[in-house]
């Protein structure tokens, strides 16, 4: 069993701290709906460092079982995703037509 992190961070479009709370609000019920669906992800951490970049630390078996799910897991936040990084090593994607209310543009880091 081998332990990684997850980075996701979400540019927000909301200016005022009451608009970036609610936005926040909604990334949150999303997030922790949509991990919950990863079938082996085990023992997952989900921390906020501000309002809009999330860390989730899990545990995998096989890398590529955490590159497909990754990658269909970021579906649920948005379309039309870039794929950078070297497959063997790390996943990075990113979005700028987001699903999400107030969120301009999404970016999703994973290393193996």
């Amino acid at each position: 069993m081998k332990t990684t992190l997850l980075y996701i961070n979400f540019l927000m479009t909301a200016k005022s701290d009451k608009a970036k709370e609610t936005v926040s609000k909604q990334i949150e019920k999303v997030l922790k709906n949509e991990i919950e669906k990863i079938p082996f992800l085990k023992d997952i951490n989900i921390g906020r460092s501000n309002e809009a970049k999330y860390k989730i630390t899990f545990n995998y078996e096989e890398w590529y079982t955490v590159f497909y799910e990754i990658s269909k897991f970021s579906e649920s936040f948005g379309k039309a995703w870039i794929r950078t990084g070297n497959i063997e090593i790390e996943l990075r994607l990113s979005s700028i037509k987001p699903s999400l209310n107030g969120v301009a543009a999404i970016d999703i880091t994973i290393s193996k």
